[in-house]
């Protein structure tokens, strides 16, 4: 390491503008700006030349030990990796993701860092051991990660309990050829038992229930229209997967029993306080729960417990005037509570007229003759009020719109519309109660595991520790990369750890052309140009200098639409590689000015039908020039014209040829618009290097359900856009679909088969009950991205792909950062290798240079880029295209 000594030395005489450097100092002032708007540090020096410079410590850029060190005055500091930038005639010295630092004095006279210790003393290892000590003995401990999870083991294995069977047979003619309509019917008829004959935790299987205690004499037959048998009985096996979800069912119906008096059971991934933690006429907000119960093959269960809030709708649609019900308005029903409802308008008839979509009922004759779960005396006040119904869809149900009266449907308590219909100073109220530390979230979720009772099952009890799981011989907690390890590749080989060393360190792959559309404002033309000028330096600087074929002004006072027609009347598309589009300010005091964003919807649409992929900016952020900001535009354009930042070719393990990301989005009216239900799927393909090879998108479809060939055919074309940039075919793939995503993928590996091309399916799920925390100082902290916890018997991980020392996952009330879980679903790579390429592709987003981001390219990308095709803004060649226009 080469440092630099500016204590006798200048800036002006040893550095470069636009590099980072190792430099030594002697702080002669230091002054904490951690209460601003931008908190910070700044470390004051003076050059041998006498002059005074500073050293900034920004604190969503700083690593935390770095931001937090104990700096004095008259002491010498060594800082690696300092940024070094001369901008507007000022020199600027500023602390990245990879800086470290050391006091050079102490060094000198022979001092040390105190051994990290809790409050009393005692050092953290002892505080580890002591929480290792309260693992069960039969579960060998075999993390020494520094971390837990917010899961609780049970003290015990699981009994081998024998249980009860039962077939279901439905005697009203009910429908059960489809595994969703026998999964209905089950649940169903276990409502009934529960409720009618309270009956004992029940688990379902088809056409079948299972119960640890009989149900007394069959057959049985309920009034939902089916008749209960009693057949053979049957001892669980924990080796097996059917038998270990049934064990887990059981339990988790247990547990649900035993919090009702407590709590407000919703189910099991919903459990909220009895009594919300604020209120106001429109809403309340309760704390929620999150629970699942996971078994292992030993036959230990294990409870993950997540803590956040939920907000609980008082407010329905006949509280509010009918000009407040709009077409994108969201709703759910007020009875057997379903979310996903969207208000498509209101229809002329009134709660007591005949719809032909009833079989010509009025909704409150529905409502009367199917026995909905509705009280008389509501029924007949809407009967007497007699308001307008309201038609809605429900997203992921179908093209069929839906019709209630106005009392059945609640105002859904997302932010937009708590902000919107909220009583004053309730959205602020709540926000204050929701944002909590990470060590605050881990807090409420152990002191729920400790106020939880036994489980009672037949007998016997399932009691979880108070504890936080560290790991055992089935789960274990590893830290798949060190902190600052270099993951990444720069130009001329550099390597790196951080997105945000991608200026420092240079682009990897430049585009092979890069002619630039700019398009402007006409009236803050001077200073759009000004910024794309540092913009385009920034690019230069990084290896990948951008070329501006053409500037195009447009009027701000135009409507959209018309900006659109010039602006793509004025760009000859042979000409560009990308567009670069600053959107009108926002407002600035003028009514008349063009709105940013539905210029940005209809520029889209309009470069994208000439073939151009564009990237936009807000003239406002773009104006503040924050060099965040720009950098991050200046990467989105990059990708656009083809470029690639920085690869992780020396890190990505395993034999896969390329990562593919699948993903369908389904685009619905959005507030105030009417409209109808768009679908496209997407397909992103990423190399082994972990670098985007490009995407192919279906064009967009009216109605909910693609067509079978769909996915097929966006995988032929992932395939040959590999042989078209490769000259070769792939063997081995990876693809990466998300946990919530139903459409069939069978279309897309019979191909796959048919082509001898070996493949993974991974999910990735993006909502794991769990959390996973570090162990630090006197609390529970922040974890580490890249620890991760592998199951060791099932091919299945959760992992921390963002957390600390990243800005956004450590800063005040931003709580726990969501980890994901990931699980093969087919194929014979090992788990750990998958995990490990899911956590580098999400360190590989190309979009933003400050952070990384949560989720991996492949998934995050096609989700992107499959939003954008529904809305018209991506190319539509049916081919596969290389270019990344849609960050």
């Amino acid at each position: 390491m080469t440092v630099i000594d500016l204590d006798s030395t200048t800036t002006a005489d040893e550095l470069t503008s636009g590099h980072t450097y190792d430099i030594s100092v002697t702080l002669t002032g230091v002054y904490d700006n951690t209460d601003e708007q931008h908190p910070r540090m700044s470390l004051a020096f003076e050059q041998d030349n006498g002059e005074r410079r500073y050293i900034t410590l920004w604190k969503n850029t700083t690593p935390k030990d770095v931001f937090t060190y104990d700096y004095a005055t008259g002491s010498t500091y060594i800082f690696t990796n300092i940024d070094y930038e001369v901008k507007d005639g000022y020199e600027n010295l500023t602390a990245t993701y990879q800086t470290t630092v050391e006091n050079a004095t102490a060094q000198e006279v022979g001092t040390t860092d105190e051994d990290e210790t809790f409050a009393g003393g005692e050092p953290l290892d002892h505080h580890l051991d002591d929480a290792l000590n309260e693992t069960p003995d039969d579960a060998e401990t075999e993390s020494d990660s520094g971390h837990v999870m917010t899961s609780f083991a049970s003290r015990d294995q699981l009994p081998e309990w024998t249980l009860h069977t039962y077939t279901l047979t439905a005697t009203d003619g009910a429908k059960t050829d489809t595994e969703y309509a026998r999964r209905t019917l089950a649940y169903t008829v276990r409502q009934e038992l529960y409720t009618d004959h309270d009956a004992a935790p029940v688990a379902t299987d088809g056409l079948m229930l299972l119960t640890p205690e009989p149900l007394g004499e069959t057959p049985l037959d309920l009034d939902c229209g089916v008749r209960v048998e009693a057949d053979e009985t049957r001892t669980l096996d924990y080796t097996t997967a059917k038998d270990r979800l049934l064990a887990r069912e059981l339990v988790e119906e247990g547990l649900k029993r035993s919090l009702w008096d407590d709590y407000l059971v919703r189910g099991i991934d919903e459990v909220l306080s009895k009594e919300p933690v604020l209120t106001c006429d429109e809403f309340d907000l309760h704390e929620r729960y999150d629970l699942s119960v996971e078994v292992g093959h030993s036959g230990r269960a294990y409870l993950h417990i997540n803590f956040r809030h939920r907000f609980v709708p008082k407010l329905t649609l006949a509280d509010i005037d009918d000009d407040n019900i709009y077409p994108g308005l969201r709703v759910k029903t007020t009875y057997r509570p379903r979310r996903g409802h969207i208000v498509w308008g209101l229809r002329d008839e009134c709660a007591t007229d005949s719809l032909n979509t009833l079989g010509n009922q009025s909704v409150v004759a529905y409502h009367r003759n199917n026995q909905t779960p509705i009280n008389t005396d509501l029924l007949d006040a809407i009967e007497a009020a007699d308001r307008r119904v309201v038609e809605t869809r429900r997203q992921g149900h179908g093209d069929d719109a839906v019709s209630f009266p106005q009392e059945l449907l609640a105002v859904e308590p997302n932010t937009h519309q708590i902000k919107q219909f909220a009583s004053d100073g309730f959205h602020q109220q709540a926000r204050s109660k929701t944002r909590l530390s990470a060590s605050r979230c881990s807090e409420k979720a152990q002191a729920f595991a400790e106020r939880l009772d036994p489980v009672r099952l037949n007998g016997s009890t399932v009691e979880f520790s108070s504890e936080f799981f560290t790991g055992n011989n089935e789960q274990q907690l590893r830290l798949l990369y060190e902190n600052g390890e270099s993951v990444l590749t720069f130009r001329d080989g550099a390597r790196g750890a951080h997105p945000d060393e991608t200026f420092s360190k240079g682009i990897v792959n430049p585009p092979e052309s890069f002619e630039v559309a700019v398009v402007l404002p006409e009236q803050q033309a001077d200073t759009c140009k000004a910024q794309w000028d540092t913009m385009a330096d920034l690019l230069n600087q990084a290896g990948a200098p951008p070329t501006r074929s053409e500037t195009v002004q447009y009027d701000a006072f135009s409507s959209p639409e018309s900006i659109s027609l010039n602006v793509a009347g004025a760009i000859d598309p042979s000409e560009v590689d990308a567009a670069f589009v600053v959107l009108p300010p926002d407002q600035e005091g003028f009514a008349d000015l063009a709105s940013p964003t539905e210029t940005y919807d209809e520029l889209k649409k309009a470069l994208a039908n000439m073939g151009i992929y564009s990237q936009m900016a807000y003239f406002d952020r773009f104006r503040d020039a924050k060099i965040f900001y720009t950098r991050n535009v200046a990467l989105g354009l990059l990708a656009a014209a083809g470029g690639v930042a920085f690869t992780t070719e020396h890190a990505m393990p395993g034999d896969a040829d390329m990562f593919i990301g699948i993903d369908v989005s389904r685009s619905y009216p959005e507030d105030g618009a009417s409209g109808q239900i768009n679908i496209a799927a997407t397909a992103t393909a990423v190399y082994k290097d972990g670098t985007i090879l490009g995407h192919s998108s279906t064009r967009p479809q009216l109605g909910e359900k693609l067509q079978s060939t769909d996915v097929r055919d966006i995988m032929k074309n992932a395939i040959l856009g590999y042989q078209q940039v490769t000259g070769e075919s792939p063997t081995h793939i990876v693809i990466h679909r998300d946990g919530f995503m139903n459409e069939d993928l069978d279309p897309a590996t019979e191909f796959l088969n048919e082509q001898g091309v070996e493949y993974d399916i991974v999910e990735i799920r993006k909502q794991p009950q769990t959390r996973l925390l570090a162990v630090s100082d006197v609390q529970y902290d922040t974890p580490v991205k890249s620890i991760a916890a592998i199951n060791q018997n099932e091919p299945r991980a959760t992992v921390a792909t963002f957390g600390a020392p990243e800005y956004l996952a450590t800063r005040d009330g931003g709580g726990l950062p969501r980890p994901i879980q990931i699980e093969r679903v087919a194929g014979e790579t090992d788990i750990e290798t998958l995990t490990r390429q899911v956590y580098l592709l999400s360190q590989s987003h190309i979009q933003v240079h400050n952070s990384t981001a949560r989720l991996p390219i492949t998934t995050a990308y096609a989700d992107q880029a499959s939003t954008h095709a529904t809305k018209g803004y991506l190319v539509q060649t049916g081919a596969f295209e290389s270019n990344v226009g849609f960050l």
